[in-house]
């Protein structure tokens, strides 16, 4: 069956319908600030003659996101979405003497207004674009474990976390394809935050400190997403 040939899509009557999305994807994502900052405390123990191996880097990200489109014009749409990031980061080393583990996190709930055009249109294969203005809210933790085996007063235990607000931008793209009142898509986009904070609070054996450490903790980078939708 020959296909409608792709064409920008004329815009028609507004239907009243809602769109709902749920989606689950990955990113290389989080902040290389804080993937240096992490990799100098392990290089630190590796200076002191700990050969302590990184298992998870920061960086990786996972995404969950779920959004409600309302159709302005039956190729335009307009609404919110809400998502969840997150991106582990730990080590570890262990022998005779003790443990040494180096745990960290990264995450962020993130509040976007976006908007959804389908301007090239395949029978029920469509193309979207769909730019985004966000703000998210972002938390970091890491954690310093050292046990040891004899020497009990020896043993160290350092965390710390960073918190801050900031805007951000997206644009994605991908195709979909309708299936009566089902989604389904593939996206891919680009994501730009700025939360810069520089108070870091840790906290050690000894009591709570708050210090200066400007630090950059946005996730800024490429991402994918495979989404469901459904009209209401």
């Amino acid at each position: 069956m020959l296909l409608p040939r792709p064409g920008v899509s004329q815009i028609k009557s507004p239907p009243t319908k809602y769109n709902l999305f749920v989606s689950v994807g990955y990113g290389n994502t989080a902040s290389a600030n804080i993937r240096d900052y992490y990799n100098s405390i392990v290089d630190n123990y590796r200076a002191a003659g700990i050969p302590i191996q990184i298992q998870a880097p920061f960086g990786p990200t996972v995404i969950m996101n779920t959004a409600i489109i309302l159709n302005v014009l039956q190729e335009i749409g307009a609404g919110v979405s809400f998502a969840y990031l997150y991106s582990p980061a730990f080590s570890n080393y262990q022998d005779y003497a003790g443990t040494v583990k180096i745990d960290g996190s990264i995450s962020a709930y993130e509040f976007s207004l976006k908007m959804r055009y389908s301007p090239l249109n395949f029978g029920n294969i469509s193309i979207f674009i769909s730019p985004h203005i966000n703000i998210c809210h972002t938390s970091v933790v890491i954690t310093q474990d050292v046990r040891t085996n004899n020497y009990q007063y020896m043993d160290y235990n350092w965390k710390m976390t960073k918190e801050g607000w900031g805007p951000g931008l997206q644009m994605s793209a991908g195709p979909f394809i309708r299936l009566d009142r089902f989604i389904i898509e593939v996206e891919g986009g680009y994501r730009y935050t700025w939360i810069h904070v520089a108070d870091q609070t840790e906290e050690r054996a000894v009591g709570t400190n708050k210090v200066m450490q400007p630090m950059d903790i946005s996730f800024n980078g490429f991402y994918s997403l495979f989404t469901v939708g459904m009209e209401l």
